[in-house]
């Protein structure tokens, strides 16, 4: 295409005239011709960019040396920070789907990673904790993950660190309003 093509910013402008997104979102009709979506530009490429290059930084280490799945690592994390969960629960906070979740739990407790228990007030649920092999991991790549988030925060200034982590929080609960529920049950159908 030519250097004159418009690129789609969606960050660029605030733009706070359209309804909150529906499923199925609602046409918005067709791109102006030349307009392109330039994906290393576009916000939600630029997240899942930089969450790629953390999580296979990460999974380098921890692949060979526990046998961990990015997934299964992420399982780990959130088990070693709130302890117990379901399926369920770690499926919303991973945003992930509870296929993906349950074939990397099950992986992780054929690794001795994992305790199952049947919940005493809901007997229909199983509850997840890591063991205490489980816990070792755990400890081995905190350190590890810190190192890295401080590597990525390096050219930041405190206060720019501060208002970044607002900023995030922003995004975070306006992603929340998107009706993902809604979609994942519609590509299950």
């Amino acid at each position: 295409m030519e250097a004159s093509t418009k690129p789609l910013r969606s960050g660029m402008k605030k733009n706070r005239e359209h309804p909150p997104l529906t499923f199925p979102p609602a046409s918005l009709g067709r791109a102006p011709d030349g307009q392109l979506l330039v994906l290393n530009q576009w916000l939600p490429s630029r997240f899942s960019v930089l969450a790629n290059t953390v999580s296979l930084y990460l999974h380098a280490f921890y692949a060979e040396r526990f046998g961990l799945s990015v997934t299964g690592w992420r399982i780990v994390a959130y088990l070693g920070e709130r302890a117990p969960l379901c399926a369920k629960d770690l499926a919303e906070l991973a945003a992930m789907d509870q296929v993906s979740i349950t074939r990397a739990t099950a992986q992780l407790a054929k690794l001795g990673y994992l305790r199952r228990r049947v919940d005493q007030t809901d007997r229909r649920r199983v509850l997840l904790q890591l063991s205490k092999r489980g816990l070792e991991v755990y400890s081995e790549v905190i350190p590890i993950a810190t190192r890295l988030e401080q590597e990525l925060l390096r050219d930041l200034t405190v206060s720019e660190t501060a208002l970044l982590d607002a900023m995030l929080r922003r995004i975070e609960a306006r992603a929340a309003t998107i009706p993902l529920q809604e979609a994942q049950a519609q590509t299950a159908a």
